[in-house]
């Protein structure tokens, strides 16, 4: 792996994209120390590590209506109506 300041990277960018073109991955330093702040690797490399798309509405296709009655959060939890009265400020 490629490490090179920032200036270096700012300086040489056509070369380093084509080294990660080719399959390198190249580390990006700042400061004295040398402290990584970014690793530029190949696109194809980040497409097989990135999380995969998740389809929405998968269940779309069976037409179910679903109706939800309003409900007090007493009723939800299955407390009578007046349980968290002492607990609203009014």
């Amino acid at each position: 792996m490629l490490t090179l300041a920032i200036a270096e990277a700012r300086a040489q960018f056509s070369s380093v994209l084509t080294r990660v073109q080719a399959g390198e991955e190249v580390t990006i330093t700042r400061g004295k120390q040398g402290e990584p702040i970014a690793v530029v690797i190949p696109f194809e490399t980040w497409e097989k590590k990135r999380p995969k798309k998740r389809k929405l509405g998968t269940l779309a296709h069976w037409n179910v209506d679903v109706e939800v009655p309003k409900m007090s959060e007493a009723e939800l939890l299955g407390y009578p109506e007046d349980a968290f009265d002492h607990l609203i400020v009014k």
